[in-house]
């Protein structure tokens, strides 16, 4: 139960920052004035959308793992091949649906987000899972950094991310901060497969929040 309530609060923060992010760049992109009114108001129906689809995609890759996993142990094969499987289809799946909180709050798109943002995505897959990586990289190796510091500082009988009181404000600071990151550059991954496969920039949704 525990695990389920953590899975989902999870989805709900990782939700509302895509959100916030989205429309953000969004209007940054498109030389509009900033409205966090307008974005409270559109994150009521964006972050329930974006959470219930990533959710599923999350369940469809477990699902899949599960199977492979399954038909792995059963007919031999070796660990190893079975976690490049469950990597390379993870990574697929990320690729092909990464802009889909961008398509549910920039185009005001809802189920029909995930084919918009398979067809996005179509062709420029492995240019963006590279670059998604990458993003991910440097945001492991900043909480990587963090971490070393409060281990080399407690060394001296101080310690903040170990600390009972500071520990979840921490880590869930760190944790925002490294998903803003990332859906920033999801989103700027979203805006450049936009122009290229629609011929939509940034400037011509000045109106989109209105």
């Amino acid at each position: 139960m525990d695990i389920a309530i953590g899975t989902i609060a999870m989805a709900a923060t990782v939700a509302i920052i895509a959100a916030w992010v989205a429309q953000l760049i969004g209007d940054l992109k498109s030389g509009s004035p900033l409205r966090p009114l307008a974005y409270l108001r559109l994150l009521r129906g964006a972050v329930p959308m974006i959470a219930i689809l990533s959710a599923a995609l999350m369940l469809l890759w477990l699902v899949i793992a599960g199977v492979f996993l399954v038909v792995g142990l059963m007919s031999g094969v070796s660990s190893l091949l079975i976690s490049l499987l469950v990597t390379a289809v993870f990574a697929c799946i990320g690729s092909s649906f990464c802009v889909l909180p961008c398509a549910i709050v920039i185009e005001r798109k809802a189920f029909s987000g995930l084919s918009r943002s398979l067809k996005l995505t179509k062709g420029y897959r492995l240019p963006v899972f590279v670059t998604l990586f990458l993003a991910t990289l440097v945001t492991a190796l900043a909480y990587a950094g963090i971490v070393s510091l409060d281990a080399l500082v407690s060394e001296f009988g101080v310690s903040f991310i170990s600390s009972d009181i500071l520990s979840e404000f921490l880590i869930l600071t760190i944790f925002g901060l490294c998903s803003t990151f990332i859906f920033v550059t999801v989103s700027l991954i979203f805006f450049r497969l936009r122009a290229i496969k629609d011929g939509i920039e940034a400037g011509t949704i000045a109106t989109v929040f209105d």
